[in-house]
């Protein structure tokens, strides 16, 4: 599946999306840390996990850089 958010214009062929090797990994996304747009860019898994969760605490780090979501 190829997600595309609702204000995304396609000018080229997706096709080459399907030949990305993920590395075993079950999805790939567009990380929202890097960049100049510091309220974007600032999306970590602190901002959407309940850290105080043992099992989440214990399994993801809260400085890992989030994904893009729509």
């Amino acid at each position: 599946m190829v997600f595309l958010d609702d204000d995304v214009v396609v000018h080229c062929d997706l096709s080459p999306l399907w030949d990305i090797d993920l590395n075993g990994k079950v999805n790939g996304a567009v990380e929202t840390c890097k960049g100049e747009d510091k309220w974007v860019m600032s999306k970590r898994f602190r901002n959407y996990f309940n850290f105080s969760h043992p099992r989440i605490a214990k399994n993801l780090n809260p400085d890992e850089c989030a994904w893009a979501y729509g």
